[in-house]
C-alpha cells in the first residue's frame, strides 16, 4: 500500500511540474503581448493589434493566476499523499505491536482507530482537493480556446499594422503556437487527472 501512495506522490510532482510549465508558457504569453503593445504604441500607424494584445495580456495572466491555484492544489494533494503514507506506516506499526504483544491491546486499538479516522480524513480532503484541481484544469482548457481565437484574430489584425505588419504576425503566430501548447498539456493533465477522480 505504501508503494501505491509513493507512486501517487511521484505522479502528483509531475502533475506540479506540468502546472509550472504552463505558468512559464502564460507568462512568454504576456511578455510577447507586451512587446506588441510597446511597438504598435510607438508606431505612427494605428492598428488594432493593441487591442487583441491587451486582450492577449488579460488572457496569460488569467492563465497565470489559475495554474498558481493549480499548483497549490496539487501541492496540498502532496501533503496529504505524504501524511497517508506516513499514517500507513503507523498503523502497520500498532497492527504488528498488537499482534506481539497481549498486554497492550487496549491502548493499541485506540491508538489504530484514531489512525484510521485521520486515514478518512485525508482520504476526503484529497478527494474534494482533486475536484478543485480538476475544475481548475478544465477552466485553463477553455481559456486556451480563447487565446486561440485571439491569436487568429490577431494575425488578421497584424495585416493592418503598416510597417509592422512582419513582427505582429510573427508575435500572434508565436503566441498561437504557446497557447496550443498551454492547450496540449492541460488536455493531457485532464486524462491523467480522471484517473484520480470519483
Amino acid at each position: 500500500m505504501t508503494t501505491s501512495v509513493n507512486n501517487k506522490l511521484m505522479v502528483f510532482v509531475d502533475f506540479n511540474e506540468d502546472t509550472k510549465r504552463v505558468m512559464q508558457l502564460a507568462n512568454d504569453v504576456e511578455l510577447m503581448s507586451m512587446n506588441a503593445l510597446l511597438a504598435n504604441k510607438n508606431s505612427s500607424a494605428e492598428s488594432g493589434f493593441s487591442a487583441v494584445a491587451d486582450q492577449l495580456r488579460d488572457f496569460s495572466l488569467e492563465v497565470i493566476e489559475r495554474a498558481k491555484t493549480l499548483t497549490a492544489e496539487f501541492s496540498n494533494i502532496i501533503l496529504y499523499l505524504a501524511s497517508e503514507r506516513n499514517l500507513i506506516r503507523r498503523d502497520r506499526i500498532l497492527y504488528e505491536t498488537k499482534r506481539t504483544s497481549a498486554t497492550a491491546s487496549k491502548a493499541i486499538d485506540g491508538a489504530a482507530a484514531a489512525v484510521k479516522i485521520k486515514l478518512r480524513d485525508a482520504g476526503s480532503k484529497f478527494e474534494a482537493t482533486m475536484n478543485r484541481a480538476a475544475w481548475l484544469i478544465e477552466y485553463i482548457d477553455r481559456q486556451c480556446l480563447i487565446g486561440g481565437g485571439l491569436s487568429r484574430v490577431g494575425k488578421i489584425e497584424a495585416t493592418y499594422g503598416g510597417s509592422l505588419e512582419p513582427m505582429l504576425f510573427q508575435i500572434a503566430k508565436d503566441v498561437g503556437l504557446i497557447i496550443l501548447q498551454i492547450f496540449n498539456i492541460t488536455s493531457e493533465l485532464k486524462d491523467k487527472v480522471k484517473v484520480y477522480l470519483t
